[in-house]
């Protein structure tokens, strides 16, 4: 199973998750983080399946 590192950040409509420098998407509520990730890098990366990836998620409140 694959981890992925991922940042979340607060903003205004509710969450930057950052999973390297080059590749970032939002949510509006953390409870929807991992289905988020996982849809974004399934769009950037359509040949690799995301779905057993475990989602480590680290939350910066700045």
């Amino acid at each position: 199973m694959t981890t992925i590192a991922v940042t979340a950040r607060p903003w205004s409509g509710g969450w930057e998750l950052e999973i390297d420098e080059d590749r970032i998407t939002q949510v509006s509520d953390l409870a929807h983080a991992s289905a988020q990730v996982i849809d974004y890098l399934d769009t950037a990366e359509p040949g690799v399946d995301h779905h057993d990836c475990d989602l480590q998620l680290t939350v910066h409140h700045e």
